[in-house]
């Protein structure tokens, strides 16, 4: 077997490879004599054909399959002699074998590209820092007690914020539309739920009350037969509403699951719940920092097939199909890929240049920390630890993890202080 390689871009190689007629011959010999001593002819015994009948009755599919078989063979015996790394499957194009027998083809891939990384000494990262305080605390439990709103009917007009339950329908030219009304629906006036200006006109609106609100639709309207057309709606009003917000007692503490009543106890689970979130959040953000500065400070020239890959994978996971993005969305969709899988090298070369491996310990710990959210976390422990897949998505996380502290413990690092809510409500 003979093989060249030529470098046709940074990362994209021509390599050609020749294998000798005698290995090609050899290999068809053997599968015709091996068919030979089965084959069954009318006017022969079985394994008695002859084998000038047997060559010229399979010699083109036996070839056939020996080249395919050899092309594969070969592509991964020369790869590995040149000491190549492919990325993505290879594009093969076989030469015609001519008089000669022997075969020859050509293969063009992609290779991982070759990392020498910067070194970390005169980096500085920004890492942001932040507690969760007590009117954290007090801030979320006033967002579950809004979570928790009651509604009740009043004698008034409405004002803003108050809720209106109303029958209207909807009509464009005196003729009504589907969709354009309903019974009893609930809005809150000034939530910004209905099209401008619906919410508007009924303020000042009491029950029992009708009134025509003639609006537009606005031109980027999401139902194309109706975007910039007027419209006119005919409202009658049920009830008038204002919100009320229960109080923080001990059945409301129950409602959220502490059995025990306890203001104290409700509290200390909420924080509990924040520092796992703050957490997360720290985390997430302190690990964009370092890819971002990894990125700066290192070239990585990207194979495509990769960036292709992720593209297709980012799609899917969007349930959405490939040809029904538009080129701004494919584009913008590539370049997330690109930073991405740039990362994803770099990290790559870090965990092989200082051999990362993640301890059984902190692996345990981090599935312990992410089944402690749950009912029944041993259930959920034992749920990782029952398949290699699962756990392995874990191991993927840790590692990470590992890769943020060594490159913070190489930098340097300057905090930078924050909030719970600047942390989680990015």
């Amino acid at each position: 077997m003979q093989v060249s390689v030529e470098t046709t871009s940074v990362l994209e190689r021509r390599m050609t490879v020749e294998v000798s007629e005698d290995r090609i011959k050899s290999e068809v010999d053997s599968r015709l004599n091996s068919i030979a001593r089965t084959a069954r002819l009318d006017g022969f015994r079985a394994g008695k054909v002859p084998f000038s009948i047997i060559k010229k009755r399979h010699h083109s599919q036996v070839l056939q399959e020996v080249v395919g078989e050899v092309i594969q063979s070969t592509f991964y015996e020369a790869i590995a002699n040149e000491k190549l790394q492919p990325v993505g499957a290879p594009s093969i194009d076989p030469q015609p074998m001519g008089e000669s027998g022997a075969l020859s083809y050509t293969a063009v891939f992609e290779v991982y590209p070759e990392l020498s990384l910067a070194a970390m000494d005169d980096v500085t990262i920004n890492k942001p820092v932040a507690e969760i305080t007590s009117a954290d605390v007090d801030a979320m439990i006033d967002k579950v007690r809004n979570q928790k709103v009651v509604w009740q009917t009043v004698d008034r007009a409405a004002g803003n914020k108050d809720r209106v339950v109303i029958n209207f329908k909807g009509s464009i030219d005196g003729e009504e539309f589907a969709g354009g009304s309903a019974e009893k629906m609930p809005i809150e006036l000034g939530a910004g739920r209905m099209i401008t200006g619906f919410e508007d006109q009924l303020i000042g609106v009491v029950a029992g009350e009708e009134r025509t609100l003639d609006l537009s639709f606005p031109e980027e309207y999401h139902a194309k037969n109706l975007a910039g057309k007027p419209v006119q709606f005919a409202v009658t009003v049920v009830t008038v509403e204002e919100s009320a917000l229960p109080e923080i007692d001990d059945e409301f503490v129950k409602s959220l699951g502490v059995d025990s009543g306890n203001i104290d106890e409700l509290r200390k689970q909420i924080e509990q719940s924040m520092q796992l979130e703050l957490g997360n959040a720290l985390r997430s953000k302190i690990k964009q920092e370092v890819s971002e500065t990894l990125l700066e400070i290192n070239e990585v020239a990207v194979p495509k097939a990769m960036v292709d890959q992720d593209v297709e994978s980012s799609a899917k996971r969007a349930n959405t199909r490939l040809d029904q993005l538009t080129d701004e969305q494919r584009a913008k969709m590539a370049e997330v890929s690109k930073k991405r899988v740039a990362t994803g090298l770099i990290f790559s070369e870090i965990v092989k240049n200082n051999k990362l491996s993640v301890p059984a310990e902190r692996l345990r710990a981090e599935v312990e920390k992410m089944a402690s959210t749950y009912d029944e976390p041993e259930q959920v422990i034992d749920w990782y630890y029952g398949d290699n897949a699962r756990l392995s998505d874990v191991e993927g996380i840790v590692l990470e993890d590992m890769i943020v502290d060594f490159v913070l413990d190489a930098a340097k690092v300057t905090e930078v202080p924050s909030t719970f809510d600047a942390m989680v409500n990015v």
